[in-house]
């Protein structure tokens, strides 16, 4: 009974646990830190060890092998996941956070942005078309999370044509918000997986039939 007692409290205090994220993207690279309770880890950029150089051994050229008819004749193992099953992807993922809206949040949500093109009319169209995807997106959002702080700001440059982005996102979850989430968006996408599989394997029997019948 006690060591019953002793694993559910161990349990509880995992599920509890906090677990963050911040990431940031600028023009010197990605910055990347995690963090699980008291624990936190630089993943990028990786610390550069200094290593002796070793003489570089020269390598012998291989033979590419060239591909078999029977090789050739395999057909790639695809899933055909067109543009409708990304938006279908999206939609679950917003679905599974809608349903933790009100525990979900994001402690700092940045994005300075300035579009650049030498052409004014190309500038102005696409800073046009950007600013609508990124309102798009930002809706969503906050249509599914809480977003606590929040710093956006987008411009246009019509001196250059190098764009500028600097990006940083810093959330904190707990290990139980975590597997909910997942647990939402899991299911429905094993559901949609199966279904595809099926429907490809029932294409491909029907076209050997009537390559048989031809």
């Amino acid at each position: 009974m006690i060591a019953l007692t002793i694993i559910i409290l161990l349990l509880a205090a995992l599920l509890l646990m906090s677990v963050g994220v911040d990431a940031a993207y600028s023009a010197q690279g990605f910055v990347l830190r995690a963090k699980a309770g008291f624990v936190r880890i630089t993943i990028l950029p990786k610390k550069q060890k200094d290593k002796p150089e070793k003489p570089k051994k020269e390598k012998k050229a291989k033979k590419k092998k060239e591909p078999t008819e029977d090789a050739a004749e395999k057909p790639k193992n695809s899933l055909g996941i067109n543009k409708d099953d990304i938006f279908y992807f999206a939609s679950l993922g917003l679905k599974a956070l809608g349903r933790l809206r009100r525990r979900l949040s994001i402690d700092l949500l940045s994005l300075h942005l300035v579009w650049a093109a030498a052409d004014p009319f190309t500038a102005a169209t696409g800073y046009g078309r950007i600013a609508a995807i990124l309102h798009s997106v930002l809706s969503l959002l906050r249509g599914a999370v809480n977003i606590r702080s929040e710093d956006i700001t987008t411009d246009i440059d019509f001196t250059t044509d190098k764009m500028k982005i600097d990006v940083r996102v810093k959330a904190t979850f707990q290990i139980w918000e975590i597997l909910y989430m997942a647990f939402c968006a899991g299911v429905p996408f094993l559901v949609w997986y199966l279904k595809r599989r099926r429907t490809i394997k029932k294409s491909a029997k029907s076209e050997q039939t009537a390559s048989a019948a031809a």
